[in-house]
């Protein structure tokens, strides 16, 4: 699974992840800063969907909203929405 940490999280947990093999980046990395960090939250949901990445974060409220006001279901296509806790 390859995954896109919301800008919440540390680079640094993004380096340790890639140490032990996942496939992982951070928001605020360099090379991802300009695609994901700064930009609203259905932006970053909307771009890690573009890029095959699932978002990490601990925003699960507001990253969800703009897709249910959108009127497509509770989970955004190819997602699931779970809180951080339930992992």
């Amino acid at each position: 699974m390859k995954l896109v940490l919301n800008e919440m999280w540390s680079s640094k947990i993004a380096v340790e992840l890639r140490r032990r093999g996942f496939d992982v980046m951070s928001a605020t990395e360099t090379g991802a800063a300009s695609r994901y960090s700064g930009v609203p939250d259905d932006v970053v949901l909307l771009r890690a969907q573009e890029d095959g990445r699932a978002v990490v974060t601990d925003n699960i409220a507001d990253i969800g909203d703009p897709h249910r006001r959108a009127g497509a279901g509770a989970d955004p296509p190819g997602n699931r929405l779970r809180p951080a806790t339930a992992f």
